[in-house]
């Protein structure tokens, strides 16, 4: 019985070595585990990220090439391609001989009026005279007949609306109306009255008629013809006559004077182009520069170039960089597997929606790529992505937890 408690003695402590090392083993395998994990998530986020900066990287790249394609057109602008009109882009020019925009309808006013051709004062001053001096119409009336021959139009225009001017003075409303009406109907473009399209003025003054014989019906008709031409830029006004003839109309119809945003939006950066172009012109000369232009709540890419004097500039509304630059490009398969914003300088969206907050994501700043936006990419795909190496890990700890169970079974036996 000795002899077997003897024997016994070692055995024991074999076992509690045993035990012990086991233990040991136990520990470095969760501590190994633990730490692969944590290494095998920060490789999710790293490729994760990497998928990000790559994708930002080529998005930069390729809207660096877009919109220089479209500053390439202002190199031999105004001999190059027109956009179409409709496609919510202008092309323009600003110089000392004026300003001047392609298509001609592009926008819904200009900075400034364009030039037209209107008969000098001086050869109805002695009309002018019978009728605001001597309160004469029908003398008036009389030494305009000699004018209605003439073979310059805005001659004939001039005397036309002189006349109707004094019959309407001498109670001959009937009369005046007629004529503004066959001035409303005229051929005569580019002819203007005291700065404005003749038939503007002359449809202007009819709803001035029509008000006064209180002919409801045909007001509202007239009335509706000048917002319809303002809206389709039928006549080339400035800021100031498009907002008056714009409140007038809409007055008579009783509605509240309205025009679409992103057209409003697009004029107005171009009156801001006309109003700084020559402080663009000191500080870049001989170079391009991009802006966004922010107006009524819509932003408007502006890309210009200097040379010789002249600023050409590209004027582009959300409709066509969505069209032109973002569909065509973040469209591509190459993107695919990310979700682009590009935001405006006031953060909001100009394309796509910005990612929620804590979602990993890769922004590059306006102020560094030099392109007109900032940009966030976020991975479309990264639950996917996430699956995988969750897939990976749940292996991972299964195998830790075969390897702790064998481990345990290996002591129990020997001990």
């Amino acid at each position: 019985m000795a002899f077997l408690r003897f024997q016994g003695h070692p055995s024991r402590k074999a076992a509690a070595l045993f035990l012990g090392v086991a233990a040991v083993s136990v520990a470095a395998l969760v501590w190994t585990g633990q730490r692969l994990i944590r290494q095998d998530r920060a490789l999710e986020v790293r490729r994760l990220e990497e998928r990000r900066d790559a994708a930002a990287d080529r998005l930069i790249a390729a809207l660096e090439q877009a919109l220089a394609e479209d500053e390439q057109r202002l190199a031999a602008f105004p001999a190059g391609d027109v956009p179409a009109a409709g496609d919510h882009v202008a092309l323009i020019s600003a110089g000392p001989q004026g300003f001047r925009v392609w298509p001609a309808k592009a926008l819904l006013f200009l900075p400034v009026m364009t030039p037209g051709d209107e008969a000098p004062s001086r050869l109805f001053a002695d009309v002018e005279k019978r009728e605001f001096v001597d309160r004469d119409f029908q003398g008036a009336i009389r030494a305009l007949r000699r004018f209605s021959g003439s073979k310059e139009p805005a001659v004939r225009t001039g005397a036309r609306f002189l006349t109707a001017r004094n019959l309407r003075k001498s109670g001959d409303l009937e009369g005046a109306l007629a004529i503004y009406s066959g001035l409303a109907e005229a051929k005569d473009e580019g002819v203007k009255i005291s700065g404005v399209p003749s038939e503007l003025a002359a449809r202007r003054a009819r709803c001035d008629l029509l008000e006064e014989l209180n002919r409801t019906d045909e007001l509202r008709g007239e009335a509706q013809r000048i917002l319809d031409g303002l809206a389709g830029r039928r006549w080339r006004l400035d800021k100031a006559s498009y907002d008056h003839y714009l409140g007038q109309a809409a007055g008579w119809l009783g509605v509240a004077p309205a025009s679409d945003p992103e057209d409003l939006a697009m004029a107005d950066a171009a009156l801001w182009i006309w109003q700084n172009r020559q402080v663009i012109a000191n500080v870049e000369r001989g170079f391009a520069g991009r802006r966004l232009f922010r107006s009524r709540g819509i932003s408007i890419a502006v890309l210009w170039r200097v040379a010789n004097d002249r600023l050409g500039a590209v004027v582009a509304g959300p409709a066509y960089q969505r069209s032109r630059w973002f569909e065509a490009i973040i469209g591509d398969s190459d993107f695919g597997n990310v979700e682009v914003s590009v935001l405006d300088s006031e953060s909001g969206p100009v394309y796509g929606s910005r990612p929620p907050d804590g979602r990993p994501s890769t922004s590059r700043l306006a102020s560094v790529t030099g392109l007109p936006w900032d940009i966030i990419v976020a991975n479309s795909d990264d639950l996917a992505e996430s699956g995988q190496f969750v897939q990976r890990r749940r292996l991972m700890a299964m195998v830790l937890g075969i390897l702790v169970v064998l481990v345990a079974i290996s002591t129990y036996f020997i001990g």
